[in-house]
C-alpha cells in the first residue's frame, strides 16, 4: 500500500487537489492509519484557515441544499399534512381500549367464560378418570401376573 506525503494531504486540506484524486485520497483514509495520522496533522495546522463550521448560517445553508436535491421539503410538507388532519373518533386509541373493555364486561355479564370453565372442567374430569383407569388396569393385570406366578412356583414345588 503506498502512502501519500504530509504535502499531499496539506494540498488535500486546503482543496488544491482535482476531484479525481480527492476521491483517492478519501478512500485512502478508510484503510491507512498513517496517512489518517497525517491528515489528522494537516488539519491542525491549518484550523485557523479552515471555514467555521459552528455557525448557524453553515448549518442552514447545508440543510437547503439537501432539501433541493432530495426533495425532502415537499415530503416533510406532505406528512405535515397528514399529520394535520384530524383522526376521526373511531380511528382514536382510546375508543379502541373502550370498546374492547366494553366487550369484555358483555362477556364476563353473560357468562360465556364460566361456561368456558365448565367446559375445562369436563376435560380435566375425563382425562383424570382416563388415567384412574389405566392405572386400575396396569394394577390390575401386574397383580394377575403375581398371582399365576406363585400357582406356578406352587405347582413346581409339589413337583
Amino acid at each position: 500500500m503506498s502512502h501519500f506525503l504530509y504535502e499531499e494531504w496539506l494540498k488535500y486540506v486546503k482543496g488544491e487537489i482535482p476531484e479525481d484524486t480527492r476521491a483517492l485520497f478519501e478512500n485512502h483514509l478508510f484503510n491507512c492509519e498513517a496517512c489518517l495520522e497525517l491528515y489528522s496533522e494537516a488539519i491542525s495546522f491549518h484550523e485557523d484557515t479552515l471555514p467555521d463550521l459552528s455557525s448557524s448560517h453553515f448549518t442552514d445553508n447545508v440543510m437547503r441544499l439537501i432539501e433541493k436535491e432530495t426533495g425532502l421539503s415537499e415530503r416533510i410538507g406532505e406528512t405535515a399534512a397528514i399529520d394535520n388532519k384530524k383522526k376521526s373518533f373511531v380511528q382514536s386509541v382510546w375508543f379502541h381500549y373502550a370498546t374492547a373493555a366494553s366487550f369484555t364486561l358483555i362477556l364476563t355479564f353473560s357468562g360465556v367464560f364460566q361456561s368456558m370453565f365448565g367446559v375445562l372442567d369436563k376435560f380435566e374430569n375425563t382425562a383424570q378418570a382416563k388415567e384412574s383407569s389405566i392405572t386400575e388396569t396396569v394394577m390390575n393385570k401386574t397383580l394377575s401376573w403375581l398371582d399365576e406366578w406363585e400357582e406356578n412356583n406352587k405347582e413346581a414345588k409339589e413337583k
